[in-house]
């Protein structure tokens, strides 16, 4: 290394060694340096962390619409699964049939789930009226015990729906059919009221039924 080399790393080194020591010579010197750095970067990566949460929130809160198909699998259009708004009158009616298939379903091997479906979507009055009558009558427990397989026809030409702002009344036909190889054929024509309300893991059905008749 040339005599020149020397002389600039030896300045480079004493310009570095000044600065240190002007920046020890004020009170707190370095620990105050490092203080004010570690501050600043606990704020940057704080907010960092704040921004990332929200992103991250309205992605998974963000609705997802869902395409919706008709019996035979026919686009209809789409919807917003949690959005009550966003239903159709053919939802409602799919969701009031589902309701009804379950409400009166005398299927032994789905009984309790089947109770559980309708239960849950009903107005709290009726769900507290349906589970004593069920209960005094101990209804679930006999379906249950009679071995016996059911199913629901709905006559759609004879169904009617009006939904206005969120509320419908229904009128569901159709017959239940109870056995197998010669099910026994019980008619029924069961009218609803209802709201419709979104979607939650325990309902669905995205409806509350608050009267049958």
């Amino acid at each position: 290394m040339s005599q020149s080399q020397l002389k600039k790393k030896s300045q480079k080194v004493l310009g570095i060694n000044n600065a240190l020591s002007a920046i020890n010579d004020k009170p707190g010197g370095l620990v105050q340096l490092v203080a004010r750095q570690l501050f600043f970067s606990r704020i940057y990566n704080a907010v960092i962390t704040v921004l990332f949460a929200v992103v991250l929130m309205v992605l998974v809160l963000k609705p997802t619409p869902v395409m919706v198909v008709d019996e035979s699998g026919n686009p209809i259009g789409q919807y917003e699964w949690f959005d009550s708004q966003s239903r159709s009158e053919i939802e409602v009616l799919a969701s009031s049939k589902r309701f009804v298939q379950s409400y009166i379903s005398l299927n032994s091997a789905t009984i309790f789930e089947d109770a559980a479906i309708a239960l849950n979507a009903m107005c709290d009055p009726l769900q507290d009226e349906t589970k004593k009558e069920w209960k005094d009558k101990g209804y679930l427990a006999r379906v249950y015990n009679a071995g016996a397989v059911s199913r629901v026809s709905f006559d759609d030409e004879k169904s009617t729906i009006e939904l206005d702002r969120g509320r419908g009344v229904l009128r569901l036909v159709g017959t239940l059919y109870v056995g197998v190889k010669q099910p026994q054929a019980s008619p029924f024509d069961i009218a609803l009221e209802l709201i419709v309300v979104p979607r939650h893991p325990s309902n669905t059905l995205g409806v509350e039924v608050c009267a049958i008749s």
